[in-house]
């Protein structure tokens, strides 16, 4: 496994935030040499019992996948895992396709933005009752999993949202690190706009919140509201999207953020293509797994700082986030060995030493201590969970509800009227009013 984390070390890898988080990667292609035709895995010939696991990705978390995939099948010779990698494009439309004929995969990898949709389509099987160890995974976390008191996924990673600085461009531009237990979304706007009069005209204080719905939930939370809610309706009214969007035209009219052009042309690009990664930005909104990656690619130590408050109260709206989730395929021949499989990538130390971080901090908190005392990461992975850790008793309290079905949408909506918004085409009651209004329309 040495060979792998030096690896990982020279790999960037950037996941970018959906409605939890949604997350895409770069992945590579489907393997056709393992595709099925039947549901699930099946027998093989030798009397294993062969199951189907399919997840998007780039070429590290590949790479680290098929590792953990072969130790596992060394402790369990009686199970032969077909991984079936693929990229997120045509990810959703080949699963959908699957599902619709019967022929869906055994073990599936699945975000925040299409949970509840598959979880209402029948199409999930329902793991409470099976063998999965969770006594080690805070309530909060593994319960993100849980729709209508049944458990439906156990979570692939956890993360936190957060600013990611980099400080040799505050030391540029004479600018002082701010007091992330404290700072309000006045002073965020101060530092950067200060930041953007300092540094060269290709560079800016910061990035812009309004291209991530976590950075708007974040905002929510702190004024009172929710991006969606339990009995899965908007938990959000014009008024609220108002006051976000014209906070982000006070951020562009300043100059603190990137002008249109430029956001509009960024949106879609890799992580290391960033404005983080290359030098472009001083601070931006980022998961907090994807410190290394970013450090790495921008070739000096980033560092993580608390999102800011409506009120100075650094823990005001923080919450974790599942990175994702390991589901099952209903029609599935065989659930205990499924079960066990998904036992195992939550609760094996083994698993953990391989994927380090990069889908996230372990929701075990046993094994997210053993990684740091065993010395199996580096300071940047290292420092992301002791960041999550600093926050988990608060962060972890009120983790949000599970977006609806159709709010798979929603990110591509928000970020569009962003850059209408950002082109001024529209004032911030326009904008406010056109995605409360499409983004109604695609969760109804």
């Amino acid at each position: 496994m040495a060979s792998l984390r030096r690896r990982r070390a020279t790999a960037a890898v950037g996941l970018a935030l959906s409605a939890t988080t949604a997350l895409t990667a770069c992945g590579q292609g489907e393997n056709p040499a393992n595709s099925g035709g039947d549901a699930g895995g099946g027998d093989s010939e030798g009397g294993q019992v062969q199951l189907r696991f399919v997840w998007w990705g780039g070429t590290l978390r590949n790479e680290m996948t098929q590792e953990v995939i072969e130790v596992f099948e060394a402790k369990n010779p009686d199970i032969d895992i077909l991984p079936q990698p693929g990229s997120w494009d045509g990810y959703w439309d080949k699963l959908a396709t699957e599902v619709a004929s019967g022929t869906a995969p055994d073990i599936i990898q699945m975000p925040d933005s299409y949970f509840n949709e598959y979880v209402g389509r029948g199409a999930l099987l329902d793991l409470t009752d099976l063998a999965l160890d969770h006594s080690n995974v805070p309530d909060a976390i593994w319960n993100t999993g849980v729709i209508n008191d049944r458990l439906w996924g156990v979570p692939s990673g956890v993360n936190t949202h957060a600013i990611v600085a980099n400080p040799a461009m505050f030391d540029a531009a004479g600018v002082e690190m701010p007091d992330d237990t404290t700072w309000t979304w006045d002073e965020y706007a101060d530092i950067a706009t200060e930041l953007s009069e300092s540094l060269s005209d290709d560079q800016v204080g910061s990035g812009t919140p309004g291209l991530d719905q976590n950075n708007l939930a974040t905002w929510l939370r702190q004024n009172g509201a929710e991006l969606f809610t339990e009995e899965g309706e908007l938990g959000f009214d014009t008024a609220d999207a108002t006051g976000y969007f014209a906070f982000i035209k006070d951020l562009a009219d300043r100059g603190a953020i990137p002008g249109a052009e430029t956001i509009s042309a960024e949106i879609g690009l890799g992580l290391e293509q960033s404005g983080m990664a290359t030098g472009r930005h001083a601070m931006g909104f980022w998961a907090s797994n994807q410190l290394a990656a970013l450090s790495e690619a921008a070739g000096t130590e980033l560092e993580l700082l608390r999102l800011p408050t409506s009120n100075g109260n650094a823990e005001d709206g923080a919450f974790a986030i599942s990175g994702g989730w390991y589901v099952a395929y209903e029609g599935t021949e065989h659930p205990e060995e499924v079960a066990r499989f998904l036992d195992f990538m939550v609760n094996s130390q083994e698993v953990w030493n391989t994927i380090l971080t990069e889908r996230g901090a372990p929701p075990n908190t046993e094994i997210r201590q053993n990684l740091i005392d065993g010395g199996h990461l580096g300071d940047a992975d290292a420092r992301s969970i002791e960041f999550l850790n600093d926050l988990e008793t608060v962060a972890l309290e009120e983790p949000p509800a599970v977006p609806p079905v159709g709010a798979g949408a929603f990110q591509d909506i928000l970020r569009r009227y962003t850059v209408q918004l950002l082109f001024e085409r529209m004032t911030p009651e326009e904008a406010a009013e056109g995605l409360v209004s499409e983004a109604n329309s695609a969760i109804e």
